[in-house]
């Protein structure tokens, strides 16, 4: 768990098992079949997706999935993911170890057991034809901000740039400053190898950028969960002391930030367990700070939270009122559809000129399927402006479209 668009929300990543190659992907595949995917469903387990999640908190209790939106959903058999800032600019990059002995998945190696299974043939011999290959791990770097200062939720595969070049299996992963100079070396773990050591050469190849370290302490001990803000210039980092992390791995006990071409900050505030709070002022970057629960002050008044613009209108429901989907599986008629068409979302407004509008689903306007309505021009002055050089035309029983132009849309009638 990290933030990785700084919004002073813990975000969350989880790894599976997707290769990001064509004949890995498919020689590693899973089950085409819709019947044994339901299966599991229906025996209580969880739907069975081989990709990575990225879930991206939305701060009102809810979590978008973003993995493929962000370019990191694909990472083969990954074990340790750890997001942290490895250049120093300010946004927390992701490291992913990668890799498992034998290839259990190989189709073709499923298929020889298979056999073997029904003609009761040894099928201890059959283990040994198990395939083995060795995979590189993988190093993300966060793409930050746009021009405007929103981020861009999404990572670039910087791997072999970075230095990850070498084909191994992996499994846990830590990053600590080993040599204080202020970046964030990798120490990785490897099956049937020695363990990897990595120093980091950003502060060297980038002497423009930044960095500030907190040392938090309760007593002699790491103030474990603690959280830290950091803001400077209406920009906020967020991170939490919790050095668990990776696969059957610990971190440093440090939370370290990259500050980019920032040599101080604003304001620092430190949140401890016990509910206590520290405020630092103008701190100098390229420096460990200490900070210690002792000094902290007393807890915060809570905030008083703004009048809601909305309120539970519960009360005007159907008393056990509960929505039942009708189950229907697209794939019966077309196995290689990307997904259900059926389960495109929910309806949007296509058109609303004359108060009798209808609400269509967007999606099914973007496949352009041809409606048993008919269709009127309502009025001029129930129209926008239209597009100069538009060719469009309204005409009865034609196919509504998503590259329709709002000047040609159209009153539906029953």
């Amino acid at each position: 768990m990290a933030d990785v668009n700084n919004d002073a929300l813990p975000d969350i990543m989880v790894l599976d098992m997707t290769a990001d190659d064509h004949q890995r992907n498919k020689t590693n595949m899973g089950s085409m079949s819709p019947r044994a995917f339901w299966t599991i469903v229906a025996s209580g387990q969880q739907h069975q997706y081989m990709l990575n999640s990225l879930q991206l908190n939305n701060g009102n209790g809810t979590f978008s999935e973003i993995a493929q939106l962000a370019g990191v959903a694909r990472t083969d058999w990954s074990w340790a993911p750890l997001l942290a800032d490895l250049d120093n600019d300010g946004w927390k990059d992701l490291m992913v170890t990668n890799g498992f002995k034998h290839d259990i998945r190989n189709n073709d190696y499923q298929q020889q057991v298979y056999q073997k299974l029904k003609t009761g043939a040894d099928f201890y011999k059959s283990l040994d034809l198990v395939p083995s290959s060795r995979l590189r791990n993988y190093l993300f770097r966060n793409n930050g901000a746009d021009d405007g200062g929103r981020a861009r939720l999404s990572f670039a595969d910087s791997s072999q740039a970075w230095g990850f070049t070498e084909p191994v299996n992996s499994n846990g992963a830590a990053y600590a400053d080993l040599d204080n100079d202020g970046d964030l070396d990798l120490v990785i773990n490897n099956i049937d190898a020695p363990a990897s050591v990595y120093a980091n050469s950003a502060r060297q190849q980038h002497p423009d950028r930044h960095y500030v370290r907190f040392d938090l302490c309760h007593g002699k001990s790491p103030a474990l969960n603690t959280r830290v803000v950091l803001r400077h210039g209406g920009t906020v980092q967020y991170q939490e002391l919790s050095p668990v992390r990776g696969y059957q791995s610990s971190v440093e006990s440090v939370v370290h930030f990259g500050l980019g071409r920032l040599t101080a900050i604003d304001s620092v505030e430190v949140f401890w367990p016990n509910g206590k709070h520290t405020l630092l002022r103008d701190v100098k970057a390229d420096q460990l700070v200490t900070v210690k629960q002792e000094d902290a002050m007393d807890r915060l008044a809570p905030r008083a939270l703004p009048a809601p613009f909305f309120a539970s209108a519960d009360a005007l429901l159907p008393k056990n009122w509960q929505h039942r989907e009708d189950a229907y599986d697209d794939f019966q008629l077309e196995v290689l559809l990307p997904h259900n068409q059926s389960e495109n979302g929910l309806c949007s407004p296509w058109a609303m000129p004359t108060g009798t509008a209808r609400m269509i689903s967007s999606s099914a306007a973007r496949m352009a399927r041809p409606l048993r309505s008919s269709y009127s021009k309502p009025p001029e002055r129930s129209l926008r402006k239209a597009v100069p050089g538009s060719n469009t035309k309204t005409r009865n029983n034609s196919a509504l479209s998503s590259s329709m132009p709002m000047a040609t849309a159209t009153r539906i009638s029953s």
